[in-house]
């Protein structure tokens, strides 16, 4: 859909027999990679950001494969597994070869992974274990390092900054070159209104998409919103889960995101 909610197009599970959900835009905008539910487990799939194209990325069996990531060079996809045993861990996928590399392990969950802009590092968010929260570990491997209690990071497109939540509100956290806070959280909603999840960039750093649960007496579908990096202008799109910003907006200088024609999210309508 646009970024003002208008246009909104089915892409997946024409058919209604499947469950499509977490997208992610290629770094060209030219692709989607997304969790793709079919009986008891879920795989990553491709396509074209038209629809077309649908192809099979991850096929192992009896295991649930979600929350895909692609690096900053359009070369990999970083997402999380989980192997029905309740642990989950974070794996890479390199699209050339289709090979797997294995980043965590252990009776750990380990999922939503965020790359770095330059591609070193990823956070993610760690459940189980101690100290459950944000953490950061090296791409080309080493022991992963506690940032800050809460979950569903998001790295500046520019750095410096994580946008998280702490599974009631969404706030930023600066952080070092090396992945380490550099300041206390600062947030940017306050939870009155609804729980809010999954913040996401927008390509130039200026604006976040995020999915909100309202509260009873109002509860129902969670609701996509949109608003500046400071938490002004929010704005309500419509029911939604997860957003996330296509890279065409950074192609658009000197206009709101309401104003850009091009396409600058995409969301799951149940």
């Amino acid at each position: 859909m646009r970024v003002d909610g208008s246009d909104l197009r089915q892409l997946t599970c024409p058919d209604g027999e499947a469950e499509s959900r977490h997208p992610a835009w290629s770094p060209d905008g030219t692709r989607i990679c997304f969790a793709l539910r079919r009986g008891d487990y879920s795989s990553l799939y491709l396509m074209d950001r038209d629809g077309a194209g649908e192809e099979r990325l991850t096929a192992a069996e009896g295991v649930d494969d979600e929350f895909p990531a692609w690096s900053p060079d359009g070369r990999r996809i970083a997402f999380s597994r989980c192997d029905g045993r309740g642990a989950e861990d974070l794996s890479i996928i390199c699209l050339d070869r289709r090979d797997e590399q294995r980043l965590t392990g252990g009776e750990r969950m380990d999922y939503r992974p965020a790359w770095s802009p330059d591609g070193r590092l990823m956070a993610f968010r760690r459940s189980l274990g101690r100290s459950p929260g944000i953490y950061v570990l090296p791409v080309a491997g080493g022991k992963p390092w506690f940032v800050i209690e809460g979950r569903s990071p998001n790295w500046h497109p520019q750095g410096g900054r994580i946008a998280l939540s702490d599974g009631v509100r969404l706030g930023l956290v600066g952080v070092d070159s090396d992945g380490q806070a550099a300041d206390a959280p600062v947030w940017l909603t306050y939870g009155s209104e609804g729980v809010d999840h999954y913040p996401c960039w927008s390509p130039d750093g200026q604006w976040l998409a995020f999915e909100r649960e309202r509260i009873a007496p109002d509860a129902g579908e969670p609701h996509i919103f949109t608003m500046r990096a400071d938490g002004d202008q929010l704005r309500d799109l419509g029911e939604g889960y997860t957003p996330a910003w296509s890279p065409a907006m950074a192609r658009t200088e000197g206009q709101s995101p309401a104003d850009r024609p091009a396409e600058t999210g995409v969301r799951r309508r149940e």
